[in-house]
């Protein structure tokens, strides 16, 4: 019983990640679409705590909140090369750039340029408009039923995977 549950939950992730969310999306791949929100989303996280900082010490030196690419491979949980490579697909797309640091030059910056958040914004539109209908078609007490239990279960399964690493 148990392993035709775990067969089939894998069988059904699979299934969603061959869904090919990205043939609805802007010209962007979803790997493509999840890297710009993740920068994005680095950057608001800097720009609070430096609001929270300012808030608390007036006189501090306000800093800009610049987003490494090592922060982006430490956050997204992929290997570097993979990040690179994505970001270098949309750097040639003018969706973001990228900067080396002045003052250590193995730190670099990248960040979303106004055409890449014009297509974060497109793409957030469209998957907000899916996930709408999505929702209204299942019912929303069993989409946040199934929120919650898929979050207890990726919680669990990473407890269980970070149990058998140590084991090794």
């Amino acid at each position: 019983m148990m392993q035709g549950c775990g067969n089939e939950i894998f069988s059904i992730f699979n299934r969603f990640h061959r869904l090919k969310i990205s043939s609805i999306l802007p010209g962007v791949s979803s790997v493509e679409m999840g890297t710009l929100k993740t920068i994005e989303h680095c950057r608001k996280e800097k720009e609070m705590a430096t609001k929270e900082t300012d808030a608390k010490e007036p006189d501090s030196k306000s800093i800009d909140a610049k987003v490494t690419v090592s922060e982006v491979v430490r956050y997204m949980r992929v290997a570097a090369p993979a990040v690179s490579r994505t970001l270098r697909s949309l750097e040639e797309k003018k969706y973001v750039e990228r900067m080396v640091c002045e003052g250590d030059r193995r730190n670099v910056y990248v960040r979303v340029t106004e055409e890449g958040k014009e297509v974060l914004n497109e793409c957030n539109r469209i998957l907000s408009e899916l996930l709408k209908s999505v929702t209204e078609k299942m019912g929303e007490e069993d989409m946040n039923r199934l929120i919650g239990y898929l979050n207890k279960l990726e919680q669990i399964a990473e407890l269980e995977i970070e149990k058998r690493r140590q084991l090794k």
